[in-house]
């Protein structure tokens, strides 16, 4: 008896470190308590070598070695299950969420950048000095950049930066192209090449590059993700736990994003709107609503005929009609509506007006700013219309200054009155941003949001009329449409530099069959009109020994090769048919660029005179019409002051292949601590060939108040009648300042030769008008730079030196 009490208590001391040890199961140190527990055990049963083993003893000796080989083999529980390959597993969890993470950036920043994730390519310099001649609309002064989905240059052609949804081929700038890339970039950034896992004693070794894939589904968008990973434990835990790595490769992650519907949406609003014109038929309406013949209202496109007294005459000051026409377009252009969306139609009701002629027009207005843009369903999908007085706006009425009706003195006996026309002609160019709201959309628990800019165009109180559409109605280009699925094989195209004779990596390339555009020019050189005629394509790059080798579109004759690169100058290269089979070997040599240092030069001309001012010296000359017969320039040219800038921007002229690219925009200055420009940033990068140059000049007060133009400085009288008194009416009616004016420019053509590479410095020339005195010179040099520069050409040409 006392044996078995000895038993008893030897067991259950036992028993006690055994419980210990499962309260620290997933302790690092339990394989080391586990053995402990043996060897305690083992002294035990030592002790009572020289007592009869009974067979409780026995059954007690199993069922503790079998919860001992429980206890050693869970001591690695933790290290297991971040090794194995489960979708649990601890990896798996950190690389897909990084997957989500970037893909909520991704399609996030693609929302509110109309479809883009990089906006570097395009004009973004241009959009805040020239924002009508620009492919991108800057907001919040340069801190959002949104393509146009569809705008016009001067030239008056149509164009868009649409983006296509889906891929064709690898670097087509398609959305799909782009997440598939910014996914794959940025994931890796966030893997940080899992340090994470490092000082957990694991080893996670890639065994090939990540790769994406993006499949935009019509309710989601799922991002796969394949990259082939070893996992292992680091060699002293191997070691120990003679465990074996694994391997893990395909992630992914889903995101609750429309992204076709809305991106169709926004696709089919734009295709509406150049179909039927109907943001430009809105405005219209509003300008309908908006106008009357008195000087309270805006000017009317069709006031029709009035007879009064010569006094009592209307008049509007521009600059007064441009602050209200932003104020109109920002609180009215948001009740525009799409059918079939979320955003349901304005319904006046009688609390909202009583009176039912009032309610009448009131929901006739309403009414009159829906559209109908397709039969198909978006709903789920909120759409607005959105103006901000800080956009970019461009509105002429024929003067900068004030206008009135067109007016007839009649006298009669003693009958005195005049006949009023008010009939006012406009030309409006701004920006129209379109937003859409997916409620059925869900990112970062919130609606999915996309947005893009439309150019709103009224020239001489018409829509936007395309120049091809004028010129040649009937006609349509002979050029393949850019679809990605070329047919013709077997097409090799080597670049090399022309200097060195080395390949060329990285080179892109397009192909276009025929000139890309037509254009025609005036008689200074510069380009007149320009038609659209073939679409250039971009097929791919070269890679490391300078040869791209691909498919070709079809073409019957008149292919071109075009090569492009940093700082080379861009080549086409005429390789005729491309047919199934052609076979197309072309060798290009690219020259490089020649750094030329700008200086700019300027003629000072005096403007114009206007009504009621008198000129010692007239500079320039101007018909009734506004025409420019004479442009007569100081004859000494004199450097810039440190209050003015340029706007410079270089087209080069392609004849062969039909193009206008801008080769270079930049900012003219004068350095801060001398009257010498600063040579480092005033530079242009040239080579041989013929370039067109249009300068606009910048002037800067050097003081408040300088270009102040001062209320009531300017008077127009109005002749009396045998029953009134005559009159003089006095304007502006306030102090307009002006802290910064366009003062001149030029605009000309100019050949950069052969011989001029070895040159450094190239001249440019301006005509400067100075300082506005009256609001109608505010602006109008821009009108006559053009006209001054061919008047002027032979002491106006650019030098090379």
């Amino acid at each position: 008896m006392k044996i078995l009490q000895q038993l008893y208590k030897k067991e259950s001391k036992v028993d006690t470190i055994i419980k210990a040890d499962t309260i620290t199961i997933n302790n690092q140190f339990s394989r080391f308590i586990a053995l402990f527990s043996l060897k305690k055990l083992k002294t035990s049963f030592f002790q009572l070598k020289k007592a009869q083993i009974t067979l409780f003893a026995l059954i007690g000796l199993a069922i503790l070695l079998v919860i001992v080989l429980i206890l050693y083999i869970n001591g690695g529980v933790d290290l297991q299950s971040a090794l194995q390959g489960s979708k649990t597993d601890q990896v798996t969890t950190f690389i897909e969420d990084c997957i989500s993470q970037v893909s909520d950036e991704a399609l996030n920043r693609l929302g509110q950048q109309g479809g883009y994730l990089d906006v570097d390519q395009f004009e973004i310099y241009r959009a805040q000095y020239d924002p009508f001649n620009s492919n991108v609309l800057s907001l919040g002064d340069g801190a959002l950049f949104l393509p146009y989905w569809l705008y016009q240059r001067d030239n008056g052609q149509d164009r868009s930066e649409i983006p296509q949804l889906y891929k064709s081929y690898t670097d087509d700038n398609s959305i799909q192209d782009q997440l598939e890339q910014y996914i794959t970039m940025n994931v890796n950034l966030c893997l940080n090449d899992f340090n994470e896992f490092k000082g957990q004693g694991m080893q996670i070794t890639a065994q090939k590059e990540l790769q994406t894939s993006v499949i935009i589904g019509e309710t989601d968008v799922t991002i796969a993700v394949t990259y082939p990973l070893q996992v292992s434990a680091s060699s002293a835990v191997v070691a120990e736990k003679n465990q074996k790595s694994y391997t893990l490769e395909k992630f992914s992650a889903s995101k609750s994003v429309r992204l076709k519907k809305i991106y169709e949406l926004g696709r089919d609003i734009v295709v509406h709107e150049t179909e039927s014109v109907f943001m430009e038929g809105s405005v219209r309406k509003l300008m309908a609503a908006y106008s009357r013949n008195d000087d309270s209202s805006f000017p009317p496109m069709y006031g029709g005929i009035e007879v009064k007294e010569c006094s009592e005459l209307d008049y509007w000051l521009v600059e007064d009609i441009k602050e209200d026409f932003k104020t109109m377009l920002q609180h009215n252009l948001p009740f525009m509506r799409i059918d079939n969306t979320a955003t349901q139609p304005i319904v006046v009701t009688q609390a909202d007006e009583a009176d039912v002629e009032k309610r009448k027009v009131r929901q006739g207005v309403y009414d009159g700013l829906r559209t109908k843009i397709s039969n198909k369903d978006y709903q789920g999908i909120e759409t607005w219309f959105n103006f901000h007085p800080s956009y970019p706006f461009d509105l002429y009425l024929g003067s900068n200054g004030a206008v009135f009706p067109s007016r007839l003195k009649v006298d009669a006996l003693l009958l005195n009155f005049c006949i009023f026309d008010y009939s006012f002609i406009y030309d409006i160019t701004f920006p129209l941003v379109i937003s859409l709201q997916d409620t059925q959309s869900s990112l970062n628990n919130k609606p999915y949001f996309f947005q893009f800019p439309v150019q709103v165009i009224l020239k001489e109180n018409y829509p936007r009329v395309r120049v091809l559409d004028l010129i040649a109605p009937d006609f349509e280009p002979s050029a393949s449409e850019c679809s990605g699925k070329y047919p013709t094989s077997g097409n090799t195209v080597s670049v090399t530099d022309a200097k060195t004779n080395k390949p060329v990596e990285k080179a892109l390339i397009y192909f276009q069959c025929g000139p890309e555009n037509l254009i025609t020019y005036k008689e200074d050189g510069t380009y007149d009109k320009i038609v659209e005629f073939a679409d250039r394509c971009f097929i791919g790059s070269t890679n490391e020994q300078g040869v791209f080798a691909g498919n070709l579109p079809q073409c019957g004759g008149g292919g071109m090769i075009v090569v492009e690169k940093k700082d080379y100058d861009e080549v086409t290269k005429l390789v005729g048919n491309v047919l199934n089979n052609g076979d197309v070997q072309a060798e290009v040599n690219l020259l490089p660029l020649k750094e030329f240092n700008l200086q700019i030069k300027k003629f000072f001309a005096a403007p114009p005179p206007v009504e009621g001012q008198s000129s010692s010296y007239q500079g320039i000359v101007v018909d009734n019409k506004n025409r420019i017969l004479e442009c007569n320039l100081h004859p000494e040219p004199a450097a810039l002051q440190e209050y003015e800038r340029a706007m410079v921007s270089i087209n080069k002229l392609n004849t062969l292949g039909g193009s206008i690219s801008a080769s270079q925009v930049m900012e003219y200055q004068l350095g801060s601590k001398s009257s010498e420009p600063d040579l480092h940033k005033n530079s242009l990068k040239l080579a041989p060939g013929f370039y067109q140059a249009e300068i606009m000049l910048l002037r800067d007060e050097r003081y408040d108040g300088e270009m102040t133009i001062i209320k009531n400085s300017q008077s127009i009288h109005i002749p009396g009648t045998a029953f009134s008194k005559g009159k003089t009416i006095y304007y502006p009616e306030s102090d307009v300042e002006i802290p910064t004016t366009i003062s001149g420019g030029s605009k000309f053509v100019f050949e950069i030769k052969p011989g001029d590479l070895d040159k450094n410095t190239i001249i440019f020339y301006v005509i400067d008008e100075g300082i506005p005195t009256v609001l109608e010179q505010v602006g109008t040099p821009s009108e006559h730079i053009a006209a001054c520069t061919m008047l002027n050409s032979d002491v106006m040409r650019a030098r090379i030196i």
